[in-house]
Order: C-alpha cells, then structure tokens, then sequence
C-alpha cells in the first residue's frame, strides 16, 4: 500500500485496496464490539464511536477520487450505530422472523466489502457551483432547526429526572403534535432526507474539490440519513404498532449500558446530536463564508456550534443512562 492514500492527481494510489477495505471491514466488527458495550465493559463504547470515525476518514479521502462504490459505502458506515439499530427494531424483536439482525448484518457487510475489494474508478467531474436543490436543501430545514432545539431541550430537561422530561414533554407536544404542524414537519423530514441523498451523491462523485466543510456536511448528513430512518421507524412503532406512549418510560425502560439490546442505543443516540450540531455548524460556517464573513469568525461560529452540541450529546446522554439505571 502507498504511504499516501491519495496519489497527486487526486485519485486513490494503485496499492490503496486495502485502505478501501478500512470501511466495510470495521462495520463487520460492529455489533461484536457493541456487544462488549453491556457483557464486558461500558468503556467499550470507544472503540465502538471509532467505527463511524474510521468510515468517515476513508469517506473523506475517496469522495470524489472516482472510487464511487468505495466512498458510497463508506458514507454508509459512519451510519452503522443507526442503521444496526434499525435492523435490531425489525429482526430481532420479531419471533416469526426466522433470523437474527447480527446474521443480516455480516452478510450484508461481507458483500459490501466484496465490492469494495473490486472497485474500480469511474470517470469524474469538478465540484460544480452549489445548486439551487442546496439552497433549497437549507431553507427547508429551518423548521427542522427549530423542532430539534425544542427536542434536544426537552432531553436536557431529563437532566433533572424524569418527572421533569415529562413535563417538558406535554407542553411540547402541544405545539409539534398539532396536525397540521406535525404533517408539515413530517413532510419536511422526507424532503431533507430525498434531497440530502441527492446532495450527498453529487459531492461522492464530484468531491475532489470540496473543503472539509463541505466534506464534514456531507458526513454528518450521511449519519443522520441512517438516525432519521431508524428514529422515525421506532417511534412509529412504537406508537401505531404497540400503542406506546414515546416517553421517558419508553426511553430509559432498559439499562442503556447492561442490556443486552439496548446497549447499541448509547453510541446511536449521542452519535444523532453530534451529527446534527456538525451539520448544523457546517451549514453556518458556509453561509457566513458566502456573505463575506472573514473565514476566522466563521470558524468561531462553527467551533461554537459544534461544541455545544457536543457537550449537549454528553449531557442528554448522561440523562438517559442514569434514568435507565433505575436505582
């Protein structure tokens, strides 16, 4: 293998097969690595959050390199902790279904590794002009923008325990649960989702151009692809199947780092809000930078935002693990 993964045209060196490999193969080592999460020890949770960060290293440098099955599948696997929760709500739970998610999950990972191994580049093209479907992409989410920070607000409020979550709660619901705004902001989901797999398409095949940013966007954009698809999948399960209530309860039922299930939840979780405050300062960052503000305040901006986040992932995260210990 070259000592650099990208040759000096741009495109992966000859010897790099291996490198297309790091994606599928640390996806492989998933859910046993999850599963040391509640049969070994929480600390397990590292090298788990790491596999998401190795995908996005090999999506980061094959975006736009002509290694078109590599980086699609690479921008995959940084959704491996939702896409194996996903699995997990529909196989696992489901005694007519004679097979196991973790037995879907090597299979479909051998394949993809397969294709990875025999990947060959295509043809290119130049990052183009941000398109109208961006600007649009963006505007779309501003309603979006607004029912997360209530969200995440009201996950924080579990910070005091669960009569305080609840509480949060019901008043919430009062403004999102109201038909016509929910069907709005349903419909807003579904159009950022068709549109953020066109966006994240276009930048694979024409990324050789693209900043970190825009790379770091479209990363973040690919994990909460996978988290809104799991996400809406075991709510509107959980409501409309089992007849539900999606609260606190709901949430914090199971130990979050003994269960045997649940403990996938954890890195799902926090992985979300991670991913929507990167996207979120990544969007800042590049509409700052695009009305002239100087690239060191934007960063600032981006730096803020990223980090609030972050420290808002860890906070709801330790919210959640202590209301599942039920002690």
């Amino acid at each position: 293998m070259n000592k650099s993964v990208t040759a000096n045209d741009g495109t992966l060196g000859i010897d790099a097969r291996l490198f297309r490999l790091v994606a599928p193969v640390a996806c492989l080592l998933y859910p046993a690595l999850v599963s040391c999460i509640s049969g070994v020890s929480p600390f397990f949770l590292v090298p788990v959050l790491l596999i998401p960060v190795c995908c996005a290293y090999v999506a980061f440098h094959t975006a736009g390199t002509g290694f078109l099955r590599t980086a699609a599948i690479a921008h995959f696997g940084v959704g491996a902790p939702a896409l194996y929760s996903l699995m997990g709500q529909w196989l696992d739970s489901q005694t007519l279904v004679p097979i196991h998610a973790d037995e879907v999950w090597l299979g479909l990972w051998l394949l993809l590794t397969a294709v990875c191994f025999a990947d060959k580049p295509a043809g290119r093209s130049q990052a183009g002009a941000s398109s109208r479907l961006a600007t649009v992409h963006g505007v779309s989410a501003l309603p979006i923008v607004l029912f997360v920070l209530l969200h995440l607000s009201n996950h924080l409020a579990g910070l005091r325990g669960g009569q305080a979550h609840v509480a949060f709660m019901l008043q919430a619901r009062r403004l999102y649960r109201y038909p016509p705004l929910e069907i709005a902001l349903v419909c807003c989901f579904v159009f950022q989702f068709a549109t953020g797999l066109v966006l994240t398409w276009r930048g694979i095949v024409r990324g050789i151009a693209d900043n970190w940013v825009k790379r770091l966007q479209r990363v973040s954009g690919a994990y909460l692809a996978l988290f809104l698809l799991s996400h809406f999948s075991a709510v509107a399960r959980a409501r409309y199947l089992q007849h539900t209530d999606t609260n606190w309860v709901w949430l914090t039922s199971y130990n979050l780092l003994t269960d045997k299930w649940s403990d996938r939840l954890t890195p799902y979780y926090f992985l979300g809000i991670v991913a929507v405050s990167l996207h979120l300062a990544c969007a800042a960052r590049f509409v700052l930078v695009a009305h002239g503000t100087p690239a060191t305040a934007a960063n600032r901006v981006f730096g803020f935002v990223a980090g609030a986040g972050t420290l808002a992932a860890v906070a709801i995260m330790v919210g959640l693990v202590r209301g599942s210990l039920h002690v």
